[in-house]
C-alpha cells in the first residue's frame, strides 16, 4: 500500500487571496518568535528581544497595505507560491518521511530502511499555466515559470550543499571511503580542472569536501548555462547519493548522514524543476484553433460523435496537417500552437517531471482529449510530441459528470488512443470539479454526481484494463469542496482512490493549510493517512441498489428546487 501511495497537492492562484508575501513573512517571523518564547532557558534580555520583534512584525504590518492597489500579475502569483514552496515545504518534505518511517518502526517493530524509496509526496502548481482562468498566461508566462522555478530551487541547494562541504571533513586516512565516490571525485578533478586547482592542499585528503565542493560548482554551472552544467536533476541526484552510500558504508550514521539524507530527499522531490506545472485551456478555443487548420468552417457546429471520428481517423494516418513556415494564421491559433511548442521544449530542458497534466476544461466529448493531442502533434511535427502529453478531461458541471463514464468509453473504443494509453503506463487521469458542479445544481446534486461519476469511470476503465486516477479539483469553502477532506477521502467510493491523491490546493486557502511548518507538515500527514487507510479497506463500503436509490431521490430533487430558486 505505501509503494503504491502518490500524494501530490497542487497549488493554484485565486482572485480571493490576498495575503501579500511581506505579510506572509512577518506572520511567520512571529510564529518563529512564540516558539522560540516557549524555551525556558532564555534569559530576560532574550525574551524582551523576542517581544519586541513580535511587536515590529505586528507594527510594520498594520503599516502595510493588506491587499495591493494594483491586480496581481502572474508573476506576482508565482512569487506568492514561491514563498510555501521554498520556505515551508522544502523544510517540510524531509521531515514527513522522516516521521512516517518513526511511525512504521513503532508499529511494526521493523527498520523501514528504505521502504520510502519511491517518492510519496510531489507538488504541482497552476500558476503560469493555467491559461482558462487567467488570459495573461501564454506560452511565454510558461517558459518565464519554468525558468524562475529552476532558479529558486537551485539558489535553495547551493547554500545547504556549502553546509555539508563544511561539515563532511572526514580525512581519507581515518575513515574509508567508497570506491566509487573517490572515482567519482577523480572524474570532477578532470571535469573541473580550475575548481581542483582552487581547493586547499589541506583539503586534499577530505573526499566529501572535495566532491561536495564541486557538486556547487556544477549548480552554479546549471545555474547560469555553463558548459559543466548538470544535465539532469538525476546527476545531482546521483552525487548527493554517492555520498549517502559512502556514509552508510563507513561509519558516517552519526557523522553527517542526516544532513545528506535530507537533502537527498529534497533533491528528488523538487528536482530542477521545484514544482511540477499543470496547463489548463478551455475546449472550446481549441475546437475554433483545430477548426481553422483543418480550413473547416462548420468545425465547432459539428456533433462531438463526428469531430471525434475525423481527429481519430487522422491521428491514426498520420494525416494532420502540416503547416508551411509562412502559414498565416490567427492570433488565437499562433498562441495555441506557441503553448504546445513550448511544452515540447520545457519537457527537453527541465525534464518530464516539469510538466503535468495537460487539463481541458468543459470537456464535453472524447474529441476535446483528441484535439489536444492532435495540436501538439501539428506543432511538434515528427517529434511525437503528442506522446507524452498526460491529457485529463475535466467534468465541471453536474451534467458533464454524468456524461463522463460514456466520454471515457468512446476514448478506450478507439484504437489511436489506446496506443497512447500504452506509452502513459496505462493510466488516465480525469479531473472532477466541485465548485461549479455545485454552482451549476446544488450541493447535494453535485456531490452525489461526483460520486457517482468516479464509481462509473473506474469501473469503465477496469473493463478496459485502464487505471483511471482522479484529479479533485477543490476549493476552500465547503460549497467549493472545501471542508473535512479526510472524511473526503474516506467517503469516497471503494476502489477510487488505490493510493492515488491530486488535489487543487486553492489561493484563498493555502495560507491556512502551508503558512507555517508544523500546520504543514500536520495537513500532509493527515490527508497521507487518509489516503492510506482508504487504500487499506477502511473507506466508505459500497451502497446497496436502495440506498442508491434515496440518494438518487435526493439529489434529483434537490438539483430542480436550486435551479427553481437559483435559474
Amino acid at each position: 500500500a505505501i509503494d503504491a501511495m502518490r500524494i501530490q497537492p497542487v497549488f493554484t492562484a485565486h482572485p480571493t487571496e490576498a495575503t501579500r508575501r511581506t505579510i506572509q513573512e512577518k506572520e511567520y517571523d512571529i510564529v518563529l518568535r512564540l516558539v522560540e518564547r516557549l524555551n525556558p532557558e532564555l534569559t530576560p534580555g532574550e525574551e524582551d528581544l523576542a517581544l519586541s520583534r513580535i511587536r515590529a512584525a505586528l507594527t510594520s504590518s498594520w503599516q502595510t497595505r493588506l491587499v495591493p492597489h494594483t491586480r496581481p500579475t502572474v508573476a506576482d502569483e508565482l512569487d506568492n507560491i514561491l514563498f510555501y514552496l521554498t520556505d515551508i515545504l522544502y523544510r517540510v518534505t524531509p521531515v514527513f518521511y522522516e516521521t512516517f518511517q518513526q511511525a512504521f518502526s513503532k508499529h511494526f517493530g521493523l527498520d523501514a530502511g528504505r521502504i520510502l524509496e519511491d517518492l510519496i509526496l510531489r507538488f504541482g502548481s497552476w500558476v503560469g499555466g493555467d491559461m482558462d482562468g487567467n488570459p495573461n498566461v501564454t506560452a511565454e508566462t510558461l517558459v518565464e515559470t519554468l525558468a524562475q522555478q529552476r532558479a529558486v530551487i537551485i539558489r535553495r541547494y547551493l547554500p545547504e550543499v556549502r553546509r555539508l562541504a563544511r561539515y563532511l571533513s572526514q580525512s581519507a586516512s581515518e575513515v574509508a571511503v567508497s570506491g566509487a565516490l573517490m572515482q567519482r571525485l577523480e572524474r570532477y578533478h578532470e571535469l573541473l580542472p580550475d575548481a581542483a586547482r582552487e581547493i586547499p592542499e589541506r583539503h586534499l585528503d577530505m573526499p566529501y569536501r572535495c566532491l561536495l565542493n564541486m557538486v556547487a560548482r556544477r549548480l552554479e554551472a546549471t545555474l547560469g548555462g555553463h558548459e559543466a552544467a548538470y544535465p539532469a536533476a538525476d546527476d545531482f541526484v546521483a552525487d548527493l547519493g554517492l555520498v549517502r552510500d559512502s556514509l552508510t558504508e563507513n561509519k558516517g550514521e552519526h557523522a553527517g548522514l542526516f544532513g545528506v539524507e535530507r537533502l537527498l530527499i529534497r533533491a528528488r522531490t523538487f528536482g530542477f524543476h521545484l514544482v511540477t506545472l499543470d496547463v489548463r485551456q478551455d475546449a472550446l478555443l481549441h475546437r475554433r484553433v483545430m477548426g481553422e487548420l483543418l480550413d473547416c468552417p462548420d468545425w465547432t457546429a459539428r456533433e462531438s460523435g463526428n469531430r471525434g471520428k475525423v481527429l481519430a481517423h487522422l491521428l491514426g494516418s498520420g494525416g494532420l496537417p502540416e503547416l508551411a513556415d509562412d502559414a498565416r494564421l490567427s492570433p488565437e491559433a499562433e498562441s495555441t500552437l506557441a503553448v504546445f511548442r513550448a511544452i515540447s521544449s520545457a519537457r527537453q530542458v527541465y525534464g518530464a517531471a516539469a510538466i503535468g497534466l495537460f487539463i481541458i476544461s468543459m470537456t464535453q466529448g472524447a474529441d476535446d482529449v483528441l484535439t489536444a493531442l492532435a495540436l501538439a502533434e501539428i506543432a511538434n511535427p515528427h517529434t511525437g510530441a503528442a506522446r507524452s502529453l498526460a491529457v485529463a478531461p475535466l467534468l465541471e458541471t453536474v451534467d458533464d459528470l454524468e456524461a463522463g463514464p460514456a466520454i471515457l468509453q468512446q476514448l478506450l473504443d478507439l484504437p489511436v488512443y489506446r496506443k497512447h494509453l500504452e506509452r502513459r503506463r496505462q493510466r488516465q487521469a480525469v479531473m472532477v470539479g466541485y465548485s461549479d458542479s455545485n454552482k451549476d445544481s446544488g450541493i447535494v446534486a453535485s456531490r452525489w454526481a461526483l460520486h457517482e461519476s468516479q464509481r462509473r469511470l473506474v469501473a469503465a476503465g477496469d473493463e478496459h484494463g485502464i487505471d483511471v486516477v482522479f484529479f479533485h479539483g477543490r476549493g476552500g469553502t465547503v460549497s467549493r469542496g472545501g471542508g473535512n477532506l479526510v472524511h473526503g477521502i474516506l467517503g469516497a467510493p471503494p476502489d477510487t482512490v488505490k493510493g492515488f491523491l491530486r488535489l487543487t490546493e486553492q489561493g484563498e486557502v493555502i495560507n491556512q493549510k502551508y503558512g507555517v511548518r508544523f500546520l504543514a507538515l500536520r495537513n500532509l500527514e493527515l490527508i497521507t493517512g487518509a489516503t492510506l487507510a482508504h487504500s487499506l479497506g477502511a473507506a466508505a463500503q459500497g451502497m446497496d441498489e436502495a440506498e442508491q436509490a434515496v440518494l438518487g431521490f435526493l439529489a434529483s430533487a434537490s438539483r430542480e428546487r436550486f435551479r427553481g430558486l437559483v435559474y
